[in-house]
């Protein structure tokens, strides 16, 4: 085939992909989560509105996290990066990979060389995301939270070599809060009534320049104080040091 009729193909390729997406947001996603939820969006604009590309830093409360930025931040477009094991699900695989989402993380059963070839290409999709002009987001938990707080295992380092790779890129902070008490989350505490939307809070902080002292450990410390503390990056860094 010649380039000329490859590059036409992945055009329309890419026009059909958009299509698709802009109708699993517009008539199903956002619909149901207008019919189920209150929403509260703050500095939104502020943030991915006003910037090509961020490493987006989001609490992972639900299962239903991913969808309900994608909708929210809606028509800006945001990548994810997904535990492997979610990734590879046969029911949500093919959403994923509609909406561009890259596989992080490897099974412990493979050798530290084959896990380190995977995170190592994991870490190039998502420079090669941020370069292109795409928010990439991520959730540096690691697995769905029972909304009491944020917990980030210290040795968790994938956040902090994203950062190392992009230094330049801002950093913004999304907070999720509400939606761990909806079905789809792990809170043992329920909304009052099933007939009520239950009210949910999206919260976009922008961050420059985040100090990466103390290595991942030091910033995961610092993340978890921030989301659960509500204490700034840069404070934290400053009492660190």
């Amino acid at each position: 085939m010649h380039n000329g009729g490859r590059d036409l193909l992945l055009n329309r390729r890419f026009v059909v992909k958009k299509l698709i997406k802009a109708f699993l947001r517009n008539f199903l996603v956002h619909p149901f989560i207008l019919c189920n939820y209150r929403l509260t969006i703050c500095g939104l604009s502020e943030t991915l509105g006003s910037v090509d590309s961020a490493i987006v830093v989001i609490n992972h409360v639900s299962l239903m996290d991913a969808p309900l930025l994608v909708s929210a931040v809606w028509p800006i477009q945001v990548c994810g990066a997904v535990w492997y094991e979610e990734y590879a699900h046969p029911l949500q695989y093919p959403f994923f990979k509609l909406f561009d989402a890259i596989s992080v993380g490897s099974p412990k059963h493979l050798s530290k060389e084959k896990r380190m070839e995977r995170k190592e290409k994991a870490l190039h999709l998502l420079v090669d995301v941020l370069a292109g002009g795409a928010h990439v987001a991520i959730s540096p938990e690691g697995g769905i939270g029972d909304g009491a707080g944020v917990k980030i295992t210290p040795h968790f380092s994938g956040l902090h070599d994203l950062i190392l790779a992009q230094p330049a890129k801002p950093v913004v902070l999304v907070t999720i809060r509400g939606l761990e008490r909806s079905r789809f989350g792990r809170s043992k505490q329920r909304p009052p009534s099933l007939w009520k939307r239950l009210p949910i809070t999206v919260t976009f902080q922008r961050v420059d320049h985040v100090s990466l002292e103390g290595g991942p450990a030091g910033l995961n410390r610092r993340l978890e104080q921030y989301f659960n503390q509500g204490i700034s990056l840069a404070q934290s860094a400053a009492n660190a040091a």
